[in-house]
């Protein structure tokens, strides 16, 4: 689900999961009208996006979440002065990226509708030990998948997070971690099903 600079929020997914209205349960509840959920093209206008979004962020930090986003800007784009910090002209060097990654507890993902399988920033998060939050409900059925360190962006889950916040991130298996380094993948390549 996206939003334009409208607040037109548009999918072009078959949602077999329901993350879709998950999001849409979401804005309902931290403040857009009720009739997106049931509207065909639901709008919520940017006036009402930018407070529901500034809702969820004041809930995460109620939860005792501090936020560390980089904010790509568009130009011309007005942004909040809270997130000024946060913007930047362009993305960051990888290098300082995964010094971000280093210093938090947990890493965010966000896959777009297209995005099939294990993305780098689940295997980030488990190489450097961190807890994974994503709307990439594939990854529960990859050896990645620990309830205690991943919780799945879907319908219900705003009950889980609390207990998720608050839990600590517990080891995987050496062999789970093992099997996804760079050796066991060109050991996979060349010899094919030597990882199985």
């Amino acid at each position: 689900c996206s939003s334009d600079l409208d607040g037109k929020l548009n999918t072009g997914i078959k949602d077999k999961y329901g993350r879709i209205q998950a999001v849409i349960d979401d804005f309902i509840r931290f403040g857009a009208s009720e009739e997106i959920g049931y509207l065909n093209k639901p709008h919520i206008g940017t006036d009402v996006l930018k407070h529901v979004m500034k809702e969820m962020r004041e809930a995460l930090r109620r939860q005792g979440v501090a936020t560390d986003f980089c904010l790509v800007s568009e130009p011309l784009r007005r942004y909040a002065a809270e997130d000024a910090a946060w913007i930047k002209t362009k993305g960051l060097p990888y290098e300082e990226f995964l010094q971000h990654t280093i210093q938090s507890d947990i890493v965010v993902e966000v896959v777009q509708s297209r995005q099939v399988g294990i993305t780098v920033r689940a295997l980030e998060a488990m190489f450097y030990h961190k807890k994974l939050i994503t709307n990439n409900a594939a990854i529960r059925n990859t050896p990645l998948y620990y309830p205690c360190n991943v919780l799945i962006w879907e319908p219900g889950v705003q009950e889980k997070l609390p207990a998720f916040l608050q839990a600590a991130y517990q080891p995987l298996p050496e062999a789970v971690e093992k099997r996804y380094t760079f050796a066991a993948w060109l050991d996979n390549f060349l010899q094919p099903g030597a990882a199985d």
